[in-house]
C-alpha cells in the first residue's frame, strides 16, 4: 500500500498532519456510503506539486481549462462543513460535452491530498457510485502522481 506521507506519521486525514491512504479512505469513508463491489483505478503523473495540481483536478472551472470532457461548472458550498469553501457537504457541478450536467456531492475533502464524491446525472444512471481522488506523495522533482478510483 502506498503511503501518502511519511509512514511514521499518524494517518488521520483533515485537521491533522497526514492524509489517509487509499485503503483507509475506503475503510472509513467509502464503505459508510456504498458497499459497491467493483473498483476501477486510473493513475496519472503531473510535473506539479500537490498544492498547485489539486485545484486543477478538483475545481470544475480549472478542470475545464485542460480536460476536454468538461466545459465548465461550479460549486455550492452552502452545506459545506466549511461554509463558503470547498469541503465535505459541498456540491460540485460539472458541465460536460456529451454527458449533460453532472452533480457531485463531496463526502470527504482533504486539500491538497484527497476528495471523495458521489456523481449523479440523468445521462449517467449509476447507483452506489463514488469517486476517490488521492494524491500520492513522495515522487521526485515535484511530480504529483494521483489515482482516481471509481466504486460501483
Amino acid at each position: 500500500m502506498t503511503q501518502l506521507k511519511d509512514k511514521t506519521q499518524k494517518n488521520s486525514g483533515p485537521n491533522n498532519t497526514s492524509p489517509l491512504t487509499v485503503q483507509q479512505l475506503e475503510d472509513t469513508v467509502v464503505r459508510k456510503i456504498t458497499k459497491a463491489p467493483l473498483r476501477t483505478t486510473g493513475s496519472f503523473d503531473f510535473d506539479l506539486p500537490p498544492e498547485v495540481l489539486f485545484p486543477y483536478i478538483s475545481d470544475p472551472v480549472k478542470l475545464a481549462e485542460w480536460f476536454p470532457l468538461i466545459k465548465g461548472g461550479g460549486g455550492d458550498h452552502d452545506t459545506s462543513c466549511t461554509i463558503g469553501e470547498w469541503g465535505e457537504g459541498s456540491t460540485r457541478t460539472c458541465l460536460t460535452n456529451g454527458m449533460g450536467t453532472i452533480r457531485e456531492e463531496i463526502h470527504y475533502w482533504d486539500e491538497p491530498y484527497a476528495c471523495v464524491y458521489a456523481p449523479s446525472s440523468m445521462m449517467m444512471p449509476t447507483k452506489d457510485h463514488l469517486a476517490v481522488i488521492i494524491m500520492l506523495l513522495g515522487a521526485e522533482n515535484n511530480q504529483s502522481p494521483f489515482t482516481h478510483n471509481r466504486q460501483f
